[in-house]
């Protein structure tokens, strides 16, 4: 899997929520500008970029 294939989350709220309706975490790495931080990454699919905003939703409304 090449570098351009991957989706990069920052906020672990959001890769939980995306975890949880099933998307697996590829790779956990520390955050390059804030190195205190990690992101996530996924597989980048149009299945996640659709499930996205779906995740942010749902994370707003509890």
């Amino acid at each position: 899997m090449s570098k351009q294939n991957l989706y990069i989350v920052y906020m672990p709220h959001l890769a939980a929520a995306l975890k949880d309706m099933g998307f697996k975490i590829v790779k956990v790495s520390a955050n390059i500008k804030k190195p205190q931080f990690d992101v996530y990454w996924f597989e980048d699919t149009p299945e996640l970029r659709a499930a996205i905003p779906i995740a942010k939703h749902v994370m707003r409304s509890r």
